[in-house]
């Protein structure tokens, strides 16, 4: 078959539906049907500014959340030991009843973490001290004293030079005492994890 008499048997089927009266009700379900389809598009995109809107807020609030994020002074202490370069030798835990050894009053303290080398030759020693609101600046000056105290009692050379490079420092509640050789990067590494 010639494709022009295709083309010719098909302009004319259509030219038959045009004068068909069945063409009405086609071009009317085809209107409801574009229109129908028109609101359906519609929902959809508010559907999808909704759920961007949606996602943005939770990304917003969950930033805004991690800013303000409370660490506590465990939560410090695993991060330094994790990140310390170099790294924290073996660490055992410095109990409530020493505190007052470090001129900290129990009573000024919410939380702690204290820390110290395993072998006393080995000078380090971490501390971190929630302090209550009214007992910052207390606890501050007791860890000074402490500080002092460690420079005093250094003897051998590597025990002089982590406590020649020992930090005292505070954030908001958070008092802290870093005697250790990287006490610099330590600080650095806290200031970033609470910041």
């Amino acid at each position: 078959m010639d494709i022009r008499k295709i083309f010719a048997l098909f302009d004319e089927k259509f030219a038959r539906n045009l004068n068909d009266s069945s063409m009405n009700t086609t071009s009317k379900n085809c209107r409801e049907f574009l229109r129908r389809e028109k609101k359906r598009k519609e929902k959809v995109m508010n559907l999808k500014k909704v759920t961007i809107l949606l996602i943005a807020a939770i990304f917003v609030l969950t930033a805004c959340e991690q800013k303000g994020v409370y660490k506590t002074p465990e939560e410090i202490y695993e991060h330094i030991a994790e990140n310390a370069q170099p790294e924290l030798p073996l660490m055992l835990d410095i109990s409530e009843e020493r505190l007052p050894d470090y001129k900290v009053n129990t009573d000024d303290a919410k939380l702690f973490v204290a820390k110290e080398a395993a072998i006393s030759a080995v000078f380090v020693q971490l501390i971190f001290i929630e302090a209550n609101k009214d007992k910052v600046s207390e606890v501050y000056n007791a860890m000074l004293e402490h500080q002092a105290q460690l420079k005093e009692a250094a003897f051998y050379p590597q025990a002089q030079q982590a406590s020649a490079n020992s930090r005292v420092g505070f954030k908001g509640e958070l008092v802290y005492l870093i005697c250790h050789e990287g006490a610099q990067e330590i600080e650095d590494i806290l200031t970033e994890f609470c910041s």
